[in-house]
């Protein structure tokens, strides 16, 4: 499996953690929302990002790293 490079201190769009941990985007706002992957609302849209640390941890739980 090809790894992508993530940085510790840099918050990812849904849209990038999805295609980093290789789901959907809607996958990964149901994984924000039941805190399987926490992450952080920004913004006047509450929009959710993710950290780069949280990424690196998840795909060492689920056996990606």
């Amino acid at each position: 499996m090809r790894t992508t490079h993530i940085e510790p201190d840099r918050l990812y769009t849904t849209r990038e953690a999805a295609e980093i941990l290789r789901v959907t985007e809607q996958t990964v706002q149901r994984y924000l929302r039941t805190r399987d992957v926490l992450g952080k609302q920004l913004g006047p849209k509450k929009k959710w990002h993710v950290p780069g640390k949280e990424l690196t941890r998840v795909m060492k739980k689920w056996g990606y790293l």
